[in-house]
């Protein structure tokens, strides 16, 4: 799927954890299982297409308010509704993705913006 947009040059995201003890990264992998169950007490199970994305969730700290600029003016040209390239900082992949959720981060004065983002691959 070809895109225009590509996610923008800022700081790398928590990496593994967050300073508060909660996750900064999540991965999930979709199923997409189809199955059939029988009188007999059988299940039949398929595969309803054979290919399997991902979804991965990430957290900022203490962002720099340019970044954050950055990253929020990007958010608002793309929304969820536009695809991407983005490179996935753990494995260094490039996939093309979209936004999913609703946009909130937060202001922890002096030190920077913090908020998390989730890429969905399309």
């Amino acid at each position: 799927m070809a895109t225009n947009y590509t996610f923008p040059d800022i700081a790398a995201p928590i990496l593994p954890r967050a300073e508060n003890g909660s996750s900064s990264f999540g991965e999930k992998l979709s199923d997409s299982t189809i199955e059939s169950i029988y009188d007999g007490g059988y299940k039949l199970t398929r595969p309803r297409h054979t290919r399997v994305t991902g979804t991965w969730t990430f957290a900022w700290n203490a962002l720099s308010t340019e970044d954050y600029k950055k990253i929020r003016g990007f958010y608002e040209k793309v929304q969820n509704s536009m695809s991407f390239t983005w490179t996935n900082p753990l494995d260094g992949e490039t996939y093309t993705v979209r936004f999913t959720g609703n946009w909130s981060w937060i202001y922890d004065f002096p030190v920077g913006w913090r908020g998390t983002l989730t890429f969905e691959e399309v």
